[in-house]
């Protein structure tokens, strides 16, 4: 089948719109930056890499309009002779006996002894398959949005991973300084700790009421928004609406691990419109179990950060295949063995 390209403006626009043509199992063949966009060419998961194209037709000429001038009169059928049509059936019939019996004899030659052994059947790998579904290919690389929005149960660590984002995102290019903004629903009275983490790099947080929330300028390159919704649970959905629609924007649910499955599947199911990647918070602490990582799977999202520590610098990484195993080794003993 042929391979499909999709242009967006970003790795997980084009991922998601991947998704939505091919399915969750696309075979990823190549990922580049073309115009300031990101092209990404996947087949299905059904489909031959190895396929050659079909051939291309022959040229038609240009002033050939397919009718025939002179066309010839059909030919009269010749009335069937039955022994010819006996003779040729037994000849086929020879035939198919030889071929048959030329290949008995290669089976004969090949096994080693009166039976031949069946090739082992090979073991599904529970780890390869919520790899695939949940974490994106090692291959994409990794694209910064110029607006996050960061959503996420209370005690998630919202505000701590706004931090972190900010630190990161400082980091890998010079020059750049974000704008942290954490709507409230009226004016504090007292300092809080996000605005004490942002001290330590220089910045300043940005308290903005709801109602001037609604109406954030677009983002610079150089200065990339965070949005914590931590203070505004209530209208938060529809904050996050208004500004998901800015080009290169991106939600993130922050979730903690060691969540009950069902609460986070209730949670991927409430941001599940807005197409969100899923960040777990506390590794340090727990790591997360077979049942939460399949429930983010299941809901179609991605896990594409993990935070660990109490720190804002390095503490940030995006999990693997390598991670799921390490993680499985606390598991059932199924997974345990698949992870050996």
């Amino acid at each position: 089948m042929t391979a499909i390209t999709v242009r967006a403006p970003d790795s997980h626009k084009a991922m998601e719109e991947l998704r939505r043509r091919l399915g969750p199992d696309a075979l990823i063949l190549s990922t580049r930056h073309s115009g300031g966009m990101v092209e990404v060419t996947a087949l299905p998961p059904d489909a031959d890499p190895r396929a050659s194209a079909a051939p291309a037709a022959a040229p038609q000429d240009p002033f050939d309009d397919g009718i025939d001038a002179d066309p010839e009169p059909e030919a009269e059928p010749e009335p069937e002779d039955p022994h010819a049509s006996m003779a040729s059936f037994a000849e086929a019939l020879r035939a198919e006996a030889a071929r048959a019996a030329a290949r008995r004899a290669a089976g004969a030659a090949a096994a080693p002894g009166p039976f031949r052994a069946k090739p082992p059947l090979r073991t599904p790998d529970p780890l390869e398959d919520l790899s695939r579904r949940l974490f994106l290919p090692e291959s994409l690389a990794e694209d910064w949005p110029t607006r996050i929005l960061i959503a996420g149960p209370p005690g998630a660590g919202k505000s701590m991973l706004a931090a972190r984002l900010a630190a990161r995102l400082m980091l890998a290019e010079a020059g750049i300084r974000p704008q942290i903004i954490a709507p409230v629903p009226a004016a504090l009275l007292v300092e809080d700790r996000l605005r004490g983490w942002c001290r330590l790099m220089g910045l300043m947080p940005d308290r903005p009421t709801l109602a001037a929330a609604m109406h954030l300028p677009e983002p610079r390159p150089d200065a990339p928004q965070i949005v914590d919704l931590s203070d505004i649970p209530d209208a938060a959905p529809d904050l996050a609406a208004r500004l998901i629609e800015t080009d290169g924007a991106e939600l993130i649910l922050c979730l903690p691990a060691g969540l009950h499955p069902a609460r986070i599947a209730r949670l991927c199911h409430d941001w599940q419109a807005f197409s969100p990647t899923v960040t777990l918070t506390g590794l340090d602490q727990w790591w997360p179990e077979q049942a939460e990582l399949s429930a983010i799977a299941q809901a179609g999202l991605r896990l594409t950060r993990i935070a660990a520590g109490t720190g804002l610098i390095n503490s940030l990484s995006r999990p693997g295949a390598e991670d799921l195993r390490n993680w499985a080794n606390g598991w059932s003993p199924a997974c345990r063995e698949a992870a050996e």
